[in-house]
């Protein structure tokens, strides 16, 4: 009888495990920071598992897809102010694609600076796509909704 509840804990943890594995390797999380008049900086950060690694939006050309930004509704309600900045990145030599690639371990952070050419904005929207990576490539698409006067984001 014990060996039997040993081998039913031993096949539950087993399940368990391999359904944290399907979780997504990648949690996002997001911060808004008013640098003043009608200025802000939209703050991206995502927490990578142990394991993975997420492509930089400088990866080289052949190589894998790096991560792209789509800024909905810039130069119309807002204006982008320099370029999306990002945290450290590591380099390697990729044999498959014969490239040295730009990529993220444990977390990605991107930073945008935007000006408000709209007072009346409310909220932005800003969409990313890019692959998480272990022994396969995952391509990922996440939203980010940033509320600029404290409000409930309206999708």
């Amino acid at each position: 009888m014990k060996t039997l509840l040993s081998l039913l804990t031993i096949l539950m943890l087993s399940v368990a495990s391999m359904a944290q594995e399907g979780e997504d390797p990648v949690q996002w999380t997001q911060e808004l920071i008013s640098t003043g008049e009608g200025e802000y900086e939209l703050v991206m950060k995502g927490s990578i598992a142990e394991g993975w690694h997420v492509y930089s939006q400088f990866t080289a050309e052949g190589g894998s897809l790096p991560s792209e930004f789509t800024y909905v509704n810039a130069g119309e309600e807002y204006e982008l102010v320099g370029g999306t900045l990002e945290s450290k990145t590591q380099k390697a030599y990729s044999e498959i694609f014969e490239v040295e690639e730009t990529f993220f371990k444990k977390e990605a952070i991107f930073r945008q600076k935007v000006r408000l050419l709209n007072p009346g904005l409310k909220q932005i929207q800003v969409e990313l796509f890019y692959q998480v990576c272990k022994e396969v490539c995952i391509p990922k698409d996440v939203v980010f909704y940033f509320s600029l006067d404290g409000e409930e984001i309206i999708v």
